[in-house]
C-alpha cells in the first residue's frame, strides 16, 4: 500500500496506532476497528485527538468506551487475504477510499487524518457497525460532525 499521499500524522495514524491495536488485540491483521481506535490515538503534540474530542464533546463517549466495545467483539468475518496482506479486506477498501474522500473535502494532494476517518465510517465492515451500537453514536451525525455540515456545530 502506497501511503506517499498521506499526512504525517494520518500514516501514523494507520500505521503505527492501528498495528498497536492490532496486536494488543490479538487480531492477526489490522482491520477496521483498529483502524479506527488508531484514529483516536492523539497525534505528537496533541493532548487530544480532534475526532475523540468531538466524539466525547457531541456524544459523550470516551476512547475507552470504543476500546471495550472492540474487545468485546470476539468474532472478525475476514475472507481470504493475499499472503503478506497486513490489512483486512475492508480495512484495505477504506485506505484506498481515503484518496476518494480527500478530493471531496478539498484536501487536493495531500490525505488527512479525517479523510481517512470518513473513508472508515463509510466502511460496510459488520464489526464497525457493532462498534457503534455498542457505543451508541449515530454514525451519519458522526459523519456530519465531521465534515462541519451538522446543526451541532452551529
Amino acid at each position: 500500500m502506497d501511503f506517499s499521499t498521506f499526512s504525517e500524522r494520518a500514516h501514523v495514524a494507520v500505521v503505527a496506532n492501528a498495528a498497536r491495536f492490532a496486536e494488543r488485540l490479538g487480531h492477526d491483521l489490522i482491520g477496521i476497528d483498529d483502524l479506527f481506535l488508531g484514529l483516536l490515538v492523539p497525534a505528537e503534540k496533541e493532548y487530544v485527538s480532534t475526532l475523540e474530542r468531538i466524539i466525547v464533546v457531541h456524544f459523550g463517549v470516551s476512547r475507552l468506551a470504543f476500546y471495550t466495545a472492540v474487545e468485546s467483539i470476539t468474532v472478525r468475518s475476514i475472507d481470504s487475504v493475499e499472503a503478506g496482506e497486513l490489512y483486512t479486506p475492508s480495512a484495505k477498501q477504506a485506505l484506498l477510499d481515503a484518496p476518494i474522500k480527500a478530493r471531496q473535502e478539498g484536501h487536493e494532494g495531500l490525505i488527512t487524518r479525517t479523510d481517512v476517518m470518513l473513508a472508515v465510517l463509510d466502511s460496510k465492515d459488520a464489526v464497525l457497525k457493532q462498534i457503534f451500537a455498542k457505543t451508541g453514536i449515530d454514525l451519519e451525525q458522526l459523519k456530519l460532525v465531521l465534515t462541519d455540515k451538522s446543526p451541532v456545530l452551529q
